[in-house]
């Protein structure tokens, strides 16, 4: 993640959308976050993630690598979740398992 940001901002800079002064800051932050995360104790990255969903997005409460599955209690990865529910505050592996939880809940 830290080496597509860190091309994602060169290629900016060689197409000329970036200003130098621009790119410099943020390939220092960029380099600054994944020291920091990389030696970081404090968060715990091998463990589960409790997140909070919001609309397109969602918000880490804890870190972690992952959250279970509400419907099958299967690891997700974060870098997998595409689907959850806002309302209910759950996170699912597929939509398969999305619209069967959404069929449960209006039995």
């Amino acid at each position: 993640m830290l080496f597509g940001n860190i091309l994602r901002v060169c290629r900016q800079l060689i197409l000329g959308v970036l200003p130098l002064y621009v790119a410099v800051v943020l390939f220092r932050t960029a380099c600054y976050i994944g020291r920091m995360n990389r030696f970081e104790t404090t968060f715990s990255k091998a463990g589960e993630a409790t997140l909070k969903y919001l609309d397109a997005d969602y918000q880490v409460i804890k870190h972690g690598q992952f959250v279970r599955c509400a419907v099958t209690g299967k690891p997700i990865k974060l870098e997998e979740l595409r689907y959850w529910s806002v309302e209910r505050q759950e996170a699912y592996t597929s939509a398969k398992e999305a619209m069967q939880r959404k069929l449960e809940l209006e039995s």
